[in-house]
């Protein structure tokens, strides 16, 4: 039996709160605990950072960082500072993505819910 999860994926994750200057869904617990574990940046928290930190010192070129399962986008916030442009993929928490974004400029969100092939913009 074939199951569509991304109908009941959009219920779950309809509603948000803000925690340490991130919009996460409602039912997270996960981040929320881990959050004071790393440390914060332009007052946000961050998760994994050393992870990001070692990612980035690896990268001569800072033209274009693709964050595929981006999440809410924890990890593009940061990479958005560092590249030219970031490209995001992130079908499922799209709009918590888009809310952590909103002043980030160079990020092309990448929407693959029922139509994969288009690109999209955060704005869009």
């Amino acid at each position: 039996m074939l199951v569509d999860l991304r109908d009941s994926d959009r219920r779950q994750v309809n509603t948000m709160k803000q925690v340490e200057g991130i919009w996460l869904p409602d039912e997270d617990t996960h981040f929320q605990t881990m959050f004071p574990q790393f440390p914060k940046v332009g007052g946000r928290a961050t998760y994994q950072y050393d992870k990001l930190q070692s990612c980035l010192d690896l990268c001569q070129s800072r033209r274009v960082a693709v964050d595929v399962g981006a999440h809410v986008g924890l990890w593009s916030m940061i990479l958005c500072d560092h590249f030219a442009t970031v490209v995001a993929f992130e079908p499922v928490f799209a709009k918590h993505f888009r809310r952590n974004l909103e002043e980030k400029p160079n990020v092309v969100w990448c929407k693959n819910e029922d139509k994969p092939h288009q690109l999209h913009e955060l704005g869009d």
